[in-house]
This record gives structure tokens, sequence and C-alpha cells, in this order.
């Protein structure tokens, strides 16, 4: 088992949870690893932390899947102001499910 933290942007937390955390127990689900999200830091400039747990292989899935989000959080963010952008989304992709 290895750990891995990943420092997240507070605006991409929503695309990375999910509604009613859907994404964030896919991400967990299909991967096989433990991802604590850790916002008690409450300065809104402040990255969030991310623990990633598990086997090697599957955490490196996990890590993709939880960036790809952030991604496309901030792909999001900016087609708002008029930016184009557009990261791929590896869930609606099917690439949800991957082996351990």
């Amino acid at each position: 088992t290895v750990q891995e933290t990943l420092y997240l942007a507070r605006t991409a937390m929503g695309k990375i949870i999910g509604k009613n955390g859907s994404r964030i127990n896919l991400i967990r689900n299909s991967s096989k690893c433990s991802v604590t999200i850790d916002d008690s830091n409450q300065d809104p400039e402040a990255p969030v932390t991310c623990l990633l747990e598990g086997k090697p292989r599957p955490l490196v899935g996990a890590r993709m899947l939880i960036e790809a989000r952030e991604i496309s959080a901030s792909s999001d963010m900016h087609a708002q102001g008029g930016m184009h952008g557009g990261a791929a989304d590896p869930m609606a992709a099917g690439m949800g499910g991957m082996a351990a």
C-alpha cells in the first residue's frame, strides 16, 4: 500500500465530489483506493488536500480520474469567461471501471 497527497483547487471540489458524493464514490469503488478529502482549511485561496491510499497501479488511476475532474472544472470556468477549453471526461468515456 502506498500513499499520495494531492493539492486540489477548491473551485474543482464540486466536480470531484459530485452530487451527494457520487463522483468521489465512483472513483473510490473503481480504483479500490481510499480517497480522503480534507477541506478543514477555510482559506478560500488555499488548496484542498486529498489523500490517496492503495496499491500503486490503482492509485495512479484514481489520481488520473481526480486530476481529469479538476482540469474539467478549470476548463468550465474558463469557458464561462469566454475562453474555450474542454478536457475529456474519463467518467463519461467509460474509463470509470478501471481494473485493479
